[in-house]
């Protein structure tokens, strides 16, 4: 079996024919790697995988079948030699050429890659700002990843979402350490026209410095204060906002600012005499910011994050 075996593979790769089709299928192999499907060069990469196979299927029944079907080429010992020194050098040097696309983002194959490494798909359940507050977006996530318990904001958190509480998009970058001190981050993304399910990358580059400004509970225990579907009741419009930054200086702008009391009572803005620095949740209509002044949330609280 193995002799024969050893026959089979010296007639196919001494047939000149199968040597051209193995050329022009790696550099095939390293096109698709390095920049992806382009033209028909994904099906031209196919007919050439069909074509060896075919090869090889053919002298292995000829072979089976017939002790008498001889090849020249494959008796010859200078093309044997030959042979393998054109299969090591085609090999070796596309070879390198694919390698070079899997690492440092070098080409199209780096990215697939990394979006199997790091790319990761959560059901997205709990999309009705009004029933499930902005939690329900981390409560999801957490049923699939273990959320680290406290959360930074690296950048802005942004939701939109329609007139009856369906939340129709998304994004933020968050961070922060699990229970062995390690550090993780999460660029979380949801577009309700692209897909159901909440899309996140993990392990992200983030500038993180861990500071009480940028942490996401306040964000959390204001939106469970205040009723988002009463704010918006009052604009004639079809989607809204919700934007949180962390902390922020208002100075001395009172200009959309509510404060209110774990209990969801407004309370008036002239009892902060100095500047006003909060934990700002602002309610807004998308692209009319200008003509229509965001409600800006500050809920004053005993939690440890609280200060002004």
């Amino acid at each position: 079996m193995v002799k024969k075996l050893k026959i089979i593979i010296k007639y196919f790769i001494t047939n000149p024919i199968v040597l051209i089709v193995y050329c022009f299928f790696c550099y095939e192999l390293a096109s698709i790697c390095k920049y992806g499907r382009y033209n028909n060069n994904l099906y031209i990469l196919i007919t050439c995988l069909v074509f060896l196979i075919a090869i090889l299927i053919f002298y292995t029944i000829k072979l089976n079948n017939s002790k008498e079907y001889k090849s020249k080429l494959a008796s010859s010992k200078l093309w044997i030699c030959i042979t393998i020194i054109i299969i090591s050098i085609t090999t070796s040097f596309y070879g390198m050429k694919i390698y070079k696309s899997t690492t440092n983002y070098g080409g199209k194959l780096a990215w697939v890659i990394e979006r199997v490494k790091n790319e990761r798909k959560v059901n997205f359940k709990k999309n009705n700002i009004y029933e499930d507050g902005v939690k329900g977006i981390f409560e999801d996530i957490n049923k699939k990843f273990k959320l680290p318990e406290k959360l930074y904001l690296s950048n802005n958190l942004n939701i939109k979402f329609e007139k009856d509480g369906t939340i129709t998009y998304f994004e933020t970058f968050i961070y922060g350490k699990d229970k062995k001190g390690k550090e993780e981050s999460f660029l979380i993304f949801y577009d309700k026209d692209k897909s159901k399910d909440i899309k996140l990358i993990l392990n992200g580059v983030v500038n993180a410095d861990y500071s009480n400004s940028k942490l996401l509970d306040p964000l959390f225990e204001t939106v469970d204060c205040i009723s988002i579907k009463d704010t918006v009741s009052r604009w004639d419009a079809s989607e809204f906002g919700l934007l949180y930054s962390g902390k922020r200086n208002w100075e001395s702008n009172r200009e959309g600012i509510v404060l209110v009391n774990k209990n969801g009572e407004e309370i008036p803005t002239d009892l902060i005499t100095d500047k006003l620095v909060g934990y700002t949740v602002s309610i807004y209509i998308p692209g009319s910011e200008e003509q229509i002044t965001p409600v800006r949330y500050n809920l004053l609280t005993d939690s440890y994050w609280f200060s002004f």
